[in-house]
C-alpha cells in the first residue's frame, strides 16, 4: 500500500438539492455554487490534512502537504479530489533517537518514531545495527549485512498516514462542514448579484 494514492472525495449529503432550488432563477447558477464551493473546499481540506496528521504521527505539516494535488470542479464536472500518492518518507523526516544500545554489537540502535504513541527499532542483521544515523540527521541503512550499498532509512508513507482513520475521520467531517457554510455563502453571492 506503500505507493497507493489515497484520494479524499468532498461528499454531499443534501446541500446540492437546497443549492438548485435556491439558484433557479440564475443561470447555469447552482452548478457555479456547487464548483466553487467544492474548490474551496479542496484547498480547506488539504491545510486540514496538513494541521491534523502531525497531530498523530511525528512528521510536519509542509511534508505531508508538498505533493498533495487538488483537481478542482468545474461547471461541467462537479466532483473535487485531493490526492497525494508516493513512496514512504525518509526517516528523518520523522523524529528519532540514535543511542547506544547494550544489546546491539558495532554502533548505536535507531529508535524510530513514527507516531506520538510508540515508535520502533530499525532492523538488525546478525547482531549488528543496520541502521546509523549520518551527519546532520540523515538516517542510512543497509539493506544486506554486505557493507554497501547503503541507501536511505525509509518510514511510513504519506497516504498510509491519511487512511488511519482518526485523522480521515476528522478531515471528511471538517469537510462536509465546511462544504455546506461554503455553498451558503455562495449562493448569497450569486443571488445578490
Amino acid at each position: 500500500m506503500a505507493g497507493d494514492a489515497i484520494t479524499l472525495n468532498i461528499d454531499t449529503d443534501g446541500g446540492i438539492e437546497e443549492a438548485v432550488q435556491a439558484l433557479r432563477s440564475v443561470s447555469g447558477g447552482a452548478d457555479k455554487a456547487i464548483a466553487r464551493a467544492f474548490n474551496k473546499t479542496a484547498g480547506y481540506m488539504k491545510d486540514t490534512a496538513a494541521n491534523e496528521v502531525p497531530n498523530v504521527f511525528t512528521v510536519s505539516g509542509k511534508s505531508v502537504k508538498a505533493g498533495m494535488k487538488i483537481r478542482k470542479a468545474k461547471t461541467s464536472s462537479l466532483s473535487a479530489e485531493i490526492s497525494r500518492s508516493g513512496p514512504p518518507l525518509y526517516a528523518r523526516k520523522f523524529s528519532f533517537d540514535a543511542n547506544t544500545s547494550p544489546g546491539i554489537r558495532g554502533g548505536s540502535a535507531v529508535f524510530l518514531r513514527e507516531r506520538h504513541s510508540g515508535g520502533r527499532h530499525l532492523d538488525s542483521i546478525g547482531g549488528k545495527s543496520k541502521a546509523f544515523v549520518v551527519g546532520r540527521g540523515l538516517v542510512m541503512r543497509r539493506p544486506t549485512s554486505a557493507r554497501l550499498p547503503i541507501i536511505h532509512a525509509e518510514g511510513i508513507s504519506v497516504p498510509e498516514m491519511l487512511s488511519e482513520p482518526n485523522v480521515r475521520s476528522v478531515i471528511q467531517e471538517r469537510g462536509a462542514a465546511r462544504l455546506t457554510q461554503e455553498l451558503d455563502r455562495e449562493i448569497q453571492a450569486l443571488l445578490k448579484n
